[in-house]
C-alpha cells in the first residue's frame, strides 16, 4: 500500500470514528425527558465542531495529494453540510469549488 493510500484510509477512518463518537455522545449525554429542540441546539454546536475537525482532516489529505478526487469530494460535502447548518455563503462557494475540481 502506498503512503498516499494509507493516509487517505487513515483520514477516512478518523472521519468515520468522529461521526460514530458523536452519535454515541449524543445518546449518552441526552438528559432524560429533555425537549427534542433542546437536544438539537445542544448537539448542533458539537456537530459544527466535528465538521470543522473533519474538514481539517480532509484538508491534510488534500495537502498530501493535491489531485485526490476523494478528498475534494468529501471537502465539498462537508462544506455543503456546514453551510446548511450555519448558513454561510462562503461554505457554499467552497463546496462548489471543491465539487467542480474533483
Amino acid at each position: 500500500m502506498t503512503r498516499r493510500t494509507t493516509f487517505l484510509l487513515s483520514a477516512a477512518a478518523l472521519a468515520l470514528a468522529g461521526a460514530a463518537g458523536r452519535e454515541a455522545y449524543a445518546r449518552s449525554s441526552a438528559p432524560s425527558g429533555s425537549a427534542e429542540t433542546g437536544m438539537v441546539v445542544a448537539s448542533g454546536f458539537k456537530e459544527r465542531d466535528l465538521r470543522d475537525v473533519q474538514i481539517r482532516v480532509w484538508l491534510q489529505a488534500l495537502a498530501a495529494d493535491s489531485e485526490s478526487a476523494v478528498a475534494m469530494a468529501n471537502l465539498a460535502a462537508l462544506h455543503n453540510q456546514r453551510a446548511r447548518e450555519g448558513g454561510s455563503w462562503d461554505d457554499y462557494l467552497k463546496a462548489e469549488q471543491y465539487a467542480r475540481h474533483s
